[in-house]
């Protein structure tokens, strides 16, 4: 059966230092949500992935602080999710909004697609491609699978990528700010360096196939490239 992941984007409020984010994310409102019934009736699994510094070669400055990761249960309507129950509206959501600025909140779900499958460890970067005008969500979807078979044939990725995930936007499932361009999908790299991941993005053969493939289907604003730090969480 077909894996849906759901991806929420949280930036820190601005009276909220980074440190006092992080530490309230990984404690109390992990902890929330991890002691929910109602949470794990959606969810397999919590993972809370915490965005790191920007590297040159590698990611930008964040303009998100962390993005919570479930792996959601098969049902009847995944577009009906934790978010809708009033677990979340009456107790986790009054929580968020002490630390993360709600109106720069953004939530989808995605279809997730294995294509090099690699242990989750190392260094660990999403990057948030946008479709290109003209494109139906439909499209998009077909050619960001065909770009995936040519990453798994690049020699620069072939050498260095431990694990490479695309997560295929469910259209219907976007909740985000306003005026914001949502994204499509989310290409998770995993990478056993730092050192490994500059040499995948710039290895000449990058820049000569995957790039000039990705102008068929990715748009603009650009693809935002994040490094983050991933925790994972249980039951309890």
């Amino acid at each position: 059966m077909e894996m849906i992941r759901k991806f929420v984007f949280l930036r820190a409020r601005q009276d909220v230092t980074r440190d006092a984010f992080v530490e309230t994310v990984k404690g109390s409102y992990a902890k929330l949500l991890t002691s929910s019934d109602t949470f794990w009736k959606y969810s397999d699994r919590l993972v809370l992935s915490i965005s790191l510094p920007a590297q040159p070669g590698v990611a930008v400055d964040p303009m998100w602080d962390a993005i919570i990761e479930t792996w959601e249960k098969p049902r009847k309507n995944p577009l009906v999710t934790y978010h809708d129950e009033d677990d979340y509206r009456t107790t986790v959501k009054a929580a968020e909004d002490e630390f993360a600025d709600s109106e720069h909140t953004m939530r989808f779900l995605a279809k997730e697609h294995i294509v090099i499958g690699g242990d989750r460890t190392g260094v660990k970067t999403l990057s948030m491609p946008r479709r290109r005008s003209g494109l139906t969500p439909i499209e998009f979807s077909e050619h960001y699978a065909a770009h995936g078979e040519l990453v798994k044939q690049n020699p620069a990725f072939v050498q260095y990528a431990r694990r490479y995930v695309q997560h295929h936007g469910i259209a219907d499932s976007v909740s985000r700010p306003v005026e914001f361009i949502p994204y499509d999908g989310i290409s998770e790299f995993w990478f056993d360096t730092l050192a490994d991941a500059r040499a995948a993005w710039g290895d000449p053969l990058y820049m000569a196939q995957l790039r000039v493939d990705e102008k068929n289907f990715v748009g603009n604003p650009p693809s935002a490239r994040l490094i983050v730090e991933e925790f994972e969480f249980t039951k309890g």
